[in-house]
């Protein structure tokens, strides 16, 4: 990094396939191609989180209001980093999760998604607890269900337990191991990296 001469800058161990996924755009069509690549990216997620919108409300126009709030909330991070993997990444999750919620006849075997979901987006950027939190809240949601339901309820919880478990598993394949969980700690207790913008806290004292 030319901000720290001598340094090395240890990238491989988060954002490594983010990057050379980068590099490799970058080698074949140089800035141009990297915008174009970014460009829909970006839209090609948020026309799949449109689709799935529409899906379950039923309803066009109110699918447009929900993708505008997601895009009010999402376009400061639009810029070309390896963190706009994560809003496919993100999106991706979230239909395979509706996909098992509003269709009883999903194969079950899609459920070996999630990890591989889990394993790109370890190895690309930090946000991948994201992805758990996801699923998280699907199986409390289910057992919630099941609860209130009971037996009438055609929602099986070991399937999102299951997915959770396995998505966890596929935390641990990256080059840090367990030690992208210390690299979250550090990262989120750095005075350097929480004094900028896109990290704090939403504000109506915010001038810039």
């Amino acid at each position: 990094s030319y901000t720290v001469p001598g340094r090395p800058y240890p990238s491989y161990n988060v954002y490594w396939l983010a990057d050379g996924a980068l590099y490799g755009i970058y080698a074949l069509g140089g800035p141009a191609l990297s915008v174009f690549a970014q460009a829909l990216l970006i839209t090609g997620t948020y026309l799949l989180l449109f689709l799935l919108c529409r899906g379950l409300a039923g309803n066009a126009r109110l699918a447009t209001v929900a993708l505008f709030a997601a895009a009010a909330l999402g376009f400061e991070n639009w810029n070309l980093r390896p963190q706009a993997i994560a809003f496919l990444l993100f999106t991706l999750t979230l239909w395979l999760i509706y996909a098992f919620r509003t269709n009883t006849r999903t194969p079950r075997g899609l459920v070996l998604g999630f990890p591989a979901l889990m394993l790109v987006w370890v190895n690309c950027h930090g946000s991948f607890p994201l992805g758990e939190v996801l699923i998280g809240l699907w199986l409390v949601e289910t057992v919630w269900a099941r609860w209130r339901i009971g037996a009438r309820s055609r929602r099986p919880v070991w399937l999102p337990a299951l997915a959770l478990v396995l998505a966890a598993a596929a935390m641990l394949l990256n080059p840090q191991g367990f030690g992208i969980f210390d690299y979250l700690r550090q990262m989120a207790a750095n005075p350097v990296v929480r004094r900028l913008p896109e990290w704090a806290p939403a504000s109506p004292a915010t001038k810039d």
